[in-house]
This record gives C-alpha cells, sequence and structure tokens, in this order.
C-alpha cells in the first residue's frame, strides 16, 4: 500500500509533466464517454512513471480515456509498449 506522502512526492517529481497531460486530455474530453476519473487517471499515470514498466496492458478499454493517460505515461518514460484489449 502506497502511503499518502509517496503520492504527494510523486505529484511534487512529475508536476510539469502531469500538467501538459491535464490539458491535453481536457482537449479531448467534450463529447467522450469517460468511465475513469481525473485522480485515478492522474494516479495511474504516475505510478507508470514511478514504475517505469517495460509494457503495460489496459483491459476494459471503453473509448480511450484512460488509454490516452497511460500513452503518456509509457511515452514520457520513453518505453512501451501499451497493450490494449477491447
Amino acid at each position: 500500500m502506497y502511503s499518502l506522502r509517496f503520492i504527494v512526492d510523486l505529484y511534487d517529481t512529475y508536476l510539469d509533466d502531469l500538467r501538459r497531460v491535464i490539458e491535453y486530455q481536457g482537449k479531448l474530453r467534450p463529447g467522450m464517454n469517460v468511465l475513469s476519473d481525473d485522480v485515478e487517471c492522474e494516479l495511474s499515470y504516475l505510478l507508470i512513471r514511478h514504475l517505469k514498466p517495460n509494457s503495460v496492458v489496459d483491459i476494459g478499454a471503453n473509448e480511450g480515456w484512460s488509454t490516452s493517460w497511460l500513452l503518456h505515461a509509457v511515452k514520457d518514460n520513453g518505453a512501451g509498449p501499451l497493450f490494449r484489449s477491447v
């Protein structure tokens, strides 16, 4: 389990990148049927940035809202790929 201090540190570490992604995502959101809330997506982004996995799997994808967040994290880490189940 992650502590609140750990999560705050992630926000501090990746704040500039996260702000860029939030701005980009804000342009995608209108008209999308979004099933994941912003905090859930932000935390997923931050954890992927921190853990730097070699690959990521997105299951249960709807219109691509959370997938877009995950793609940003993978791209910003310079690693991949992202596998998406539809």
